[in-house]
């Protein structure tokens, strides 16, 4: 079984923050989706285009009600403060920023004047 993970492969270190998107019959084709199965057979047509990663940069995970806020703004922990991320954070969720703290992975609490970076915080981290 040929699935389209296996047949199409995007060498992802020339393509930074690039996706391959597959479609087959106005269907986005998922990685985990068998080509017989969905009917594409030997010589079909299937279109392919390079599209900006919708990745989030940083991960929050809420643990009053155990949801996750997805920061997809560019960042840069060496530059931003943790007041701006609360800010973010507060724009997202309607929250305040006075009634929530953040902390950080290794249980230290951020501080607004200080910077992500001293917190040990990198893009794509939680």
């Amino acid at each position: 079984w040929h699935t389209i993970d296996r047949l199409f492969q995007l060498n992802s270190s020339h393509v930074e923050d690039k996706i391959l998107q597959l479609t087959y019959a106005g269907a986005t084709l998922q990685d985990d989706w068998v080509c017989s199965d969905i009917g594409i057979t030997s010589g079909a047509t299937v279109k392919s285009a390079l599209r900006e990663s919708d990745k989030p940069v940083l991960n929050i995970h809420c643990a009053h009600n155990g949801d996750a806020i997805y920061i997809r703004e560019q960042i840069e922990p060496s530059k931003t403060t943790v007041h701006y991320l609360r800010e973010l954070i507060a724009s997202k969720t309607g929250l305040p920023v006075s009634v929530f703290r953040l902390v950080a992975a290794n249980e230290k609490e951020m501080f607004d004047g200080h910077l992500l970076k001293s917190y040990g915080v990198v893009v794509g981290s939680s």
